[in-house]
């Protein structure tokens, strides 16, 4: 009788699995538990074949404790990543004399995460459906700093920006604030470059 299958049928964007027959390099571990962490976290079953089936792990990964401190010491900021030994059947299921397993729980950060070897990856869902790790480009990294909270577009510094381009009503708005609050000498320095601008305009106007 077969019993409950104790992991996914299949891969996802939070689930994958690794073969770990001819032992599964650090690196690529790494990288995969990198990628589940900048996306929405998951779970990466180690000794499990893409089609789920479970075949077992390497003597070197046999270790939970040591698994995970691995990850930790090979990504930056420290994955803490938890992991758990599993016993399963051919088919997926509990057994106790089945082969080893290793499920490696990743969180999902809340900051941008890399590998020691400067790899920023991510996981993505692929047109036939299975997940897989690419990189993380500059602009993407803005992206996935504003929606995890760690960036604030409305505080970046805009380098062309000038005096023209406030609002006269918003300056003046504001002066009336700082005034409020007994911050004169912002409130005077915005009535002097509110003035200035007023006089580079009347000055265009006459050429």
């Amino acid at each position: 009788m077969t019993g409950k299958r104790e992991i996914p049928q299949k891969e996802d964007l939070g689930c994958e699995f690794k073969s770990d027959l001819k032992r599964l390099p650090d690196s690529e571990l790494v990288d995969t538990v990198v990628a589940l962490s900048n996306t929405d976290g998951g779970v990466l079953y180690l000794g499990v074949e893409d089609d789920g089936t479970p075949t077992g792990i390497h003597e070197a990964h046999a270790d939970a404790t040591g698994l995970s401190a691995l990850v930790s010491n090979k990504t930056m900021p420290p994955v803490p990543a938890r992991a758990t030994m599993l016993r399963l059947a051919a088919d997926g299921s509990p057994d106790e004399e089945g082969v080893r397993v290793m499920a490696l729980e990743v969180p999902k950060s809340t900051a941008i995460v890399a590998s020691r070897d400067g790899k920023i990856l991510r996981r993505l869902i692929k047109a036939d459906g299975s997940p897989e790790s690419v990189p993380m480009y500059p602009y993407e990294i803005i992206t996935r700093l504003s929606t995890i909270g760690q960036l604030d577009y409305s505080s970046l510094p805009l380098p062309d920006a000038s005096m023209d381009d406030f609002s006269k009503e918003e300056l003046a708005r504001l002066s009336v604030v700082l005034d409020r609050f007994g911050y004169w000498d912002f409130s005077y320095n915005l009535s002097c470059l509110d003035s200035r601008r007023k006089r580079r305009s009347s000055y265009g106007h006459q050429g």
